[in-house]
């Protein structure tokens, strides 16, 4: 909660949630962004630990919540695929640990670890490629390719942006499969695909994400903006310990991928190391078939996050596309994190290859990694130990707002109304979370939230046009309590004329709401 950002958002969709009715879908939450509602998957909730919780809520904890559990499963299954990862290619021992060391304290993960522990669920993609990697037979296939189908489905009930990335291994997998492995059938290379996205279908059906009742707006604003900045692998913003911050273009964050001094490093010798062999040898491209396509699918994902808006440094040249075409690609508007292939990509092969060189002992492997992992760790120290979420006290949270005064009069009423309606920024930068906060604590539904995607436009002008037509008509909802600011209040100006209306100022905020006998 003190965080009044997106952990807040996170905590407060699954308190809420957790506190309604079952429903069907299963994620439905009614009491935030009232009238609309929204879903555990639209607040970021993680649906995959909000609906298993939810079973158990009856002897759970008042203030439960599983972000820390959330964020330790991704840390260790991190690990445990990568792990799993190198040793296909039988790096075995010291070169292991710090392999996976380098791995699995990446910066991107690190970076996500400061505040969105749904987005800290990289092992999806780590899983995805081990199991893209792993060389097949006829017995063996089905299986992988259901563990495949199966982290899709994972990926849907995490985050949404994962899942679209997940998806294009479902895609390649059978590829790979059947015509470099051998061993898929052409109806078991058509159905496989098809199963995939079906499952996926259903899921989103059960969950909420797709709701037939209650529609949301798939696309939003941002593509181009939330992007890929072509300086993005060596750029650390201010998150280097030894390098200096390159200056990006607002909402670029969203594409950082510093792979770090000490991968930076690996990445270059293991280049150059290839090149000399290149000169000295003939390449054989046919062995490589697997690794060029999955080089090529996620390089693919890469010019979608840099988008039509090319950036480098602050610098751009934009490509005009048709604004049919841009409002789907909106749909994935924080573009910038589908960068995340590439970047596993390039920290993957550049480890597996640097072990696998043959003029290199393995103790002086070990040495050279040994140095690496420091040179990483040192340089990434800002990630490490000055993580905004270590800013954040413990023990239970108290408002900013005087809540014994608020708690009076919520108490007398069930819905909270805020004027504008469904925003999340009232009187101060997503105030919201203490909004909500307060009407959590008071079993008060809410119309203020910050909700990933926004209810469908015609259902949202639909109730705000029904809202300004009550208050024409002087006809406010005794049960509900409006929330407004000093500058909208001359929106209610007729209706707390009238005698049996309280106008209250509380914390530089207007609660308007029949007088309290």
């Amino acid at each position: 909660m003190s965080s009044r950002g997106d952990l807040a958002q996170h905590y407060l969709g699954w308190a809420f949630y957790s506190k309604e009715s079952w429903d069907f879908p299963l994620g439905r939450i009614e009491s935030i962004y009232y009238p609309l509602g929204t879903t555990v998957s639209n607040t970021d909730s993680t649906p995959l630990f909000a609906i298993f919780f939810k079973l158990f809520n009856f002897f759970l904890p008042q203030n439960f919540q599983y972000i820390g559990l959330s964020m330790f499963l991704s840390y260790l299954l991190l690990s445990y695929y990568s792990i799993r990862i190198f040793k296909l290619y039988k790096i075995t021992g010291i070169l292991l640990l710090l392999s996976a060391i380098l791995l699995t304290f990446n910066p991107v993960f690190l970076f996500r670890g400061g505040g969105h522990d749904s987005l800290c669920a990289q092992w999806l993609l780590v899983a995805s490629i081990y199991y893209y990697l792993i060389k097949t037979n006829k017995n063996n296939v089905i299986r992988i390719n259901i563990y495949q189908i199966i982290i899709l489905n994972l990926s849907i009930m995490i985050h949404p942006y994962l899942t679209f990335m997940v998806l294009l291994f479902n895609l390649i997998l059978p590829i790979k499969n059947y015509f470099f492995d051998k061993t898929l059938t052409i109806k078991q290379l058509i159905v496989l695909p098809i199963a995939s996205i079906f499952s996926l279908s259903v899921t989103c059906f059960l969950i909420g994400i797709i709701d037939l009742k209650h529609k949301t707006s798939s696309s939003a604003w941002g593509y181009g903006h939330f992007s890929l900045n072509l300086n993005a692998l060596y750029n650390p913003l201010q998150y280097s310990s030894i390098l200096k911050g390159i200056n990006i273009n607002e909402g670029q964050y969203e594409g950082y991928l510093y792979l770090g001094l000490g991968m930076i490093s690996l990445v270059l010798i293991s280049i150059g190391i290839g090149i000399a062999y290149l000169c000295k040898s003939k390449i054989i491209f046919s062995k490589y078939y697997v690794y060029i396509l999955l080089f090529i699918a996620s390089f693919a994902y890469v010019l979608l996050a840099i988008t039509n808006i090319i950036v480098f440094n602050q610098k751009f040249f934009q490509v005009n596309l048709p604004l049919k075409i841009l409002d789907s690609l909106g749909t994935f508007r924080a573009s910038g994190r589908l960068g995340w292939i590439f970047y596993y990509v390039i920290i993957i092969f550049s480890l597996i290859y640097f072990n696998k060189i043959e003029k290199i002992t393995k103790k002086g492997k070990a040495v050279v990694l040994s140095f690496l992992v420091i040179l990483q760790l040192y340089d990434i120290k800002p990630l490490l130990f000055e993580s905004n979420i270590k800013e954040i006290p413990m023990g239970d949270y108290h408002t900013y707002l005087t809540e014994n005064k608020w708690n009076k009069i919520l108490f007398n009423f069930k819905v909270i109304q805020t004027y504008p309606i469904f925003t999340q920024s009232l009187l101060k930068e997503n105030d919201f979370s203490e909004l909500s906060y307060l009407a959590l604590k008071n079993n008060v539904k809410i119309s203020s939230f910050y909700v990933a995607r926004d209810a469908r436009g015609r259902d949202k002008r639909k109730v705000i046009e029904e809202f300004n037509k009550n208050i024409e008509e002087k006809t406010l909802n005794y049960e509900y309590v409006y929330i407004t600011t000093k500058e909208n209040l001359s929106f209610f100006s007729d209706i707390i004329k009238d005698e049996n209306i309280s106008c209250e100022e509380i914390d530089n905020y207007y609660l308007i709401y029949k007088k309290i006998k």
